[in-house]
């Protein structure tokens, strides 16, 4: 429970039962903080598919300091395999550049999938790029056509790259993705 608490050491000899003096210690429980969540956590309404080796980016802001532990995506229909990943905006007009983070590969489910980071990043208030890449075209999801607005290429499937290409297409659209993190 969060507050102060004090205890009291009393240290005892070698033989057991010589006291030596007692020293008191206070320490402080800090409640625990939220989690923040970035990107889109409401299930979109349009029916989206054959998005198989095509690896896409959406942008969206952190607002203070945290360590990302998870991504979140929600799945309409089951197919093939699925890899998530965080960019950070270092690409051309701040599009995704640098890979930051990235889960392991899933075979994702009906339903939302969250899914733990391989390594927690610590990242900056600024813009980021929440990034999938599927497998197959028979993985569906569900997506809007309003801000924010994506990037995406042609690759084959597999381990994110370390850098999001330098031509990518953009479009207006985004996903039910999300990434969680810890202050």
């Amino acid at each position: 429970t969060p507050g102060t608490y004090y205890a009291t050491v009393t240290c005892y000899g070698p033989t057991g039962n010589e006291s030596l003096p007692s020293n008191e210690i206070s320490f402080v429980v800090a409640p625990a903080t939220a989690p923040i969540k970035i990107g889109e956590q409401n299930i979109l309404t349009i029916a989206d598919s054959n998005n198989g080796n095509l690896l896409i980016a959406q942008s969206s802001t952190l607002s203070q300091t945290a360590t990302v532990t998870s991504l979140s995506f929600y799945v309409r229909t089951t197919g093939g395999q699925l890899r998530l990943g965080i960019y950070s905006a270092t690409g051309p007009n701040g599009g995704p550049g640098t890979k930051l983070a990235e889960t392991p590969e899933i075979t994702p489910v009906l339903g939302w999938n969250t899914v733990n980071v391989v390594s927690g990043v610590t990242l900056q208030p600024g813009t980021y790029w929440l990034a999938y890449h599927p497998s197959s075209n028979a993985l569906g999801f569900w997506r809007g056509t309003s801000a924010p607005s994506c990037r995406y290429y042609s690759r084959t499937y597999g381990v994110l790259p370390t850098t999001f290409s330098t031509t990518p297409t953009s479009y207006s659209s985004h996903w039910s993705l999300y990434a969680t993190l810890q202050p």
